[in-house]
């Protein structure tokens, strides 16, 4: 039976800050600017967030940022999220080089009181993800296409992108949109060692997240470091945590098993395993496709060993290793992980054995 769970995968996403969810209160303030450096910002409560690499998809990726400091503030008709993070280099310029740049993004879900797969959503489960680049605020030269080399009158190409942030849409993997409206705007510094963006947006729009006062809404980040190659899924990422809209944080349930309920969601488990572990996930050329359900987890692993693979983490082996590699993977989970959140969830995988064939 441990076979059927050889590929087992816990949410392959990002750390929290070992702990459970971080609670992040977007303040009401009188007026703030979109400047990173606007001294206003030093009144923010700010929030450490801890991020991982992406291992889930290729490109498999990133880790070379470990956190995010994270600030919201509003005003009556505006949002603003203050993100700052380490990075060494100022990766700004894009050619045709093969360079990279640094970027940062910030997602939420679409629809009230959703919580989906904090990577890119899932079908159904549609997030709104605000992205910027830090190429947007810099001209971009590009020598002249080799098509123009007749041409006597062409020049090497000086390109402007607009300080608006990409305003984009997902689904799940492969799924990625650009929204016709361009809403979002940011603006961002890099000095002493750290890049600082400020997002700005109306508080409400069409089609749009809203911040509705007396709510809470998942929130996650995103980083990528130019200097490490980063781009599309190479990155590091956070699940979900709690952005507190005048209110207090949520209280835990008290029931251990619906904690791991709820760490299976924010972990985004059912990318790979399905909503409430039902499985049915392609995994084209693993010995396990489609992933299995969890539901027998408990006749296949002691609570010892299964706390072992989501912490140690597991490549599916190839059916040919000649062939694709296996689309989906599992991280390790020993560095991010709270001791508690892995227990509950393992309490939670073990409860989804049918009642009627309990033997254990």
């Amino acid at each position: 039976m441990k076979r059927c769970i050889l590929f087992f995968c816990l949410a392959l996403g990002a750390a929290p800050c070992r702990a459970w969810d971080q609670n992040i209160e977007s303040k009401v303030v009188p007026a703030i600017s979109s400047e990173p450096d606007d001294p206003a910002w030093s009144k923010i409560t700010s929030v450490r967030v801890v991020l991982a690499p992406q291992k889930l998809l290729a490109p498999q990726g990133g880790g070379a940022v470990s956190f995010i400091d994270v600030q919201s503030a509003r005003t009556s008709k505006d949002v603003y999220f203050r993100l700052r993070w380490p990075d060494a280099t100022k990766d700004s310029k894009f050619e045709l080089s093969g360079q990279f740049v640094d970027a940062v993004a910030v997602q939420f879900p679409l629809l009230p009181d959703s919580m989906p797969s904090p990577f890119m959503g899932e079908k159904g489960k549609p997030v709104n993800i605000w992205r910027w680049s830090a190429a947007m605020q810099e001209p971009q030269r590009f020598p002249t296409a080799y098509a123009d080399y007749h041409r006597p009158d062409a020049v090497e190409k000086t390109i402007l992108y607009p300080t608006q942030a990409e305003d984009l849409a997902a689904e799940g993997f492969g799924t990625l949109t650009k929204r016709e409206q361009r809403s979002v705007s940011a603006k961002g510094i890099w000095a002493d060692g750290f890049w600082t963006a400020v997002f700005k947006r109306k508080l409400t729009v069409p089609d749009g997240t809203a911040f509705k006062k007396g709510t809470v809404l998942p929130v996650a980040f995103a980083v990528w470091d130019g200097s490490g190659k980063e781009r599309d899924g190479a990155k590091s990422f956070s699940v979900w945590h709690n952005l507190l809209l005048d209110r207090p944080a949520p209280a835990l349930a008290k029931n251990p098993i619906e904690r791991g309920r709820r760490v299976y969601n924010r972990y985004g488990c059912a990318t790979c395993h399905g909503p409430a572990g039902e499985g049915g996930v392609a995994n084209p050329n693993s010995q396990v496709d489609p992933i299995p359900p969890l539901k027998r987890v408990a006749e296949g692993f002691t609570e010892e060993e299964i706390k072992a693979v989501i912490l140690k983490g597991r490549m599916p082996v190839a059916k040919d290793p000649n062939g694709i590699k296996p689309r989906l993977w599992m991280n390790s989970w020993k560095a991010l992980m709270d001791e508690e959140e892995l227990h509950v969830l393992v309490d939670y995988l073990f409860s989804l054995m049918p009642k009627e064939e309990e033997g254990w």
